[in-house]
């Protein structure tokens, strides 16, 4: 029996065997490699802006962590998926230099880079990547640049202190294609009365409020809203599901509009007669990214152990900080082996394989002074568990139906 006998086969592989067959017009049988392609390839999101500082803001904020330095790099930064990390940075005097941690990032921020590429084991990476840069300055340099950002784009991001004339005209040349799914920040309410831009959705942002709400920990929704954060989050979460029910309904198109090559493809495909079953396979969107650690056991956990702090009238707190430091590295572990991480998932392993030992040297005290500095300890640890809880994440969310009518901007996510 074929191993594809039983196959749950989906519309875009029909359709992909239907065109590799030659049972489509030429011209859908171009439509079906875009759609295709656009389903099996991360969705490109491109940030642009003249100050750096504010863009890394926006990375943060879509990574829902300090992924970026508060030192902001310059030049271009693309992001995209990668097993471990890696950063390759070339300067303007074409000097190549390589980053291993992502702690180390800030060392960048005093070079004057041309481009940085990074990569990074985030599972959002799995579904989009990201490029930050800003516009040129010199209208000459226009054409071209918008060549290059174009050819790279499926959803732009533009944060700007005051919408100014030159950026203006840069944009007007940018295709409407691109206009279709692009979002305006700005520190003010409006890009002014004169200059009316052509984007799909204007917001305000406050983006000191954002860096801020960012590095928190992003577990303040009211402060997420306040600034303008929330409603950007949840305007891109709805242009990207907008834009996948897009292709599948012109995928469902194709299926209705040639029933016997789709009754021949489903054949194929069940029966392994396909010559391309592999290829079209690997064609399709990969499994959903394993999801960032949860630390729900971990919270768990450390609320039994307060439990048992508060109840040990006995003073057998030594036996508890062991449990606890048992804990605390069973967690690491499981974070250590989670398939996807986030910068918060990183950041809370370090503490809690700090805090590991410290529990242990509190356990051989003997006395009762360090009591105090483990059970504070636990607690830290439990707050930072429950703020990474809390942002995972707006991205795998479902889409907020009520901001795909009217402005987006105006609407209230959420009750």
């Amino acid at each position: 029996m074929s191993n594809t006998a039983n196959m749950d086969i989906e519309p875009a592989q029909l359709v992909a065997e239907a065109a590799r067959s030659g049972a489509l017009s030429a011209s859908d049988t171009a439509l079906c490699d875009d759609l295709v392609g656009r389903l099996s390839k991360p969705v490109r999101v491109t940030i642009l802006g003249r100050d750096a500082a504010p863009r890394a803001d926006i990375v943060n904020l879509i990574f829902g962590g300090m992924l970026l330095p508060t030192e902001a790099l310059s030049g271009a930064v693309q992001f995209q998926y990668a097993s471990a990390f890696a950063c390759t940075a070339t300067t303007q005097d074409r000097i190549s230099k390589e980053v291993t941690d992502p702690r180390d990032l800030a060392s960048l921020a005093d070079e004057k880079l041309v481009f940085t590429e990074i990569g990074f084991p985030h599972a959002l990476l799995s579904k989009i990547s990201i490029l930050s840069l800003s516009p040129p300055d010199d209208p000459a340099e226009f054409e071209p640049a918008l060549n290059w950002i174009a050819s790279r784009s499926d959803v732009v991001i533009w944060y700007s202190e005051t919408w100014t004339a030159l950026e203006h005209d840069f944009w007007s040349m940018v295709p409407a294609r691109l206009k279709d799914h692009s979002f305006l920040c700005t520190s003010r309410q409006s890009p002014g009365d004169t200059l009316k831009p052509a984007f799909r959705s204007r917001f305000s942002l406050d983006i000191a409020e954002t860096r801020r709400v960012v590095a928190d920990g992003m577990s303040d929704t009211a402060a997420l809203r306040a600034c303008g954060a929330y409603d950007l989050i949840a305007a891109i979460r709805n242009d990207l599901a907008a834009a996948r029910r897009e292709v599948d309904d012109r995928i469902a198109l194709l299926v209705q509009k040639y029933p016997q090559a789709m009754d021949a493809a489903r054949h194929a495909l069940e029966n392994g007669t396909s010559d391309n079953v592999t290829e079209i396979a690997g064609a399709m969107p990969a499994a959903p990214a394993a999801a960032v650690y949860d630390p729900a056991t971990l919270i768990a956990a450390l609320e039994g152990l307060g439990t048992e702090l508060q109840a040990d009238a006995s003073f057998e707190f030594k036996k508890v900080f062991r449990r606890a430091s048992g804990i605390l590295i069973e967690a690491a572990d499981d974070m250590a082996a989670s398939a996807a991480h986030c910068p918060l998932t990183d950041a809370l392993k370090q503490r809690v394989e700090t805090a590991s030992d410290v529990l242990e040297l509190v356990a051989i005290e003997s006395d009762m002074q360090s009591c105090p500095d483990g059970i504070a300890l636990l607690l830290q640890i439990k707050r930072d568990a429950q703020k990474l809880q809390a942002t995972i994440p707006l991205f795998e969310a479902e889409p907020d139906a009520s901001a795909l009518t009217g402005d987006t901007a105006n609407v209230s996510i959420g009750a």
